[in-house]
């Protein structure tokens, strides 16, 4: 069974929220310290974790670029609860450039593993899939670089490559459908 129009846009939203929570603290606190954020990553990562598998239980189509965010919110939550020391510095260090890396992980494997691509949409042209999310997959490996030269900066480094990416995704979709 299809999902419809409004269920898709829920289910959208609601791969938002993870992420949402834990920006929303730095926001409000006007500084990034992730090192110093273990509840708020195993809060956020446990949220992302429930999400992502009902969405995949329920068979709904989700968007790579906040799966990759998800992966990254679980590791966050693994690294600084457990602790495992290693990858807490290295996800500490790298700031939102950690998270822009399982992105691009994520965007290789969908891109040539899915039949969505890392566009994450269906469409009865394949050559559109693979040609889209091509360039989904290069924009992320710039958003990525883009991410690690900014790397101190939340908002150059974090919330500006977050909103291009996933503001690119929509463009591409709308358009691939018209």
């Amino acid at each position: 069974m299809r999902m419809t129009k409004k269920q898709a846009v829920l289910a959208e939203i609601v791969q938002f929220v993870p992420v949402i929570i834990l920006a929303f603290s730095f926001l409000v606190k006007g500084d990034v310290d992730l090192n110093r954020a273990a509840s708020l990553f195993l809060i956020s990562g446990s949220i992302a974790a429930v999400i992502t598998v009902f969405l995949v239980l329920k068979k709904t189509l989700l968007n790579p670029i906040l799966l990759g965010t998800n992966i990254w919110l679980v590791l966050g939550a693994l690294a600084f609860s457990i602790p495992i020391t290693p990858l807490a510095h290295l996800i500490g260090s790298l700031q939102a450039a950690g998270l822009y890396v399982c992105v691009f992980t994520v965007a290789t494997g969908f891109t040539f593993g899915m039949r969505t691509g890392f566009i994450g949409m269906e469409h009865a042209d394949a050559t559109v899939i693979r040609r889209l999310s091509l360039i989904m997959l290069v924009f992320s490996g710039v958003v990525l670089v883009w991410s690690y030269v900014f790397v101190g900066n939340i908002r150059l480094g974090g919330g500006l490559p977050f909103i291009l990416l996933n503001v690119t995704r929509r463009v591409m979709i709308r358009r691939s459908r018209q």
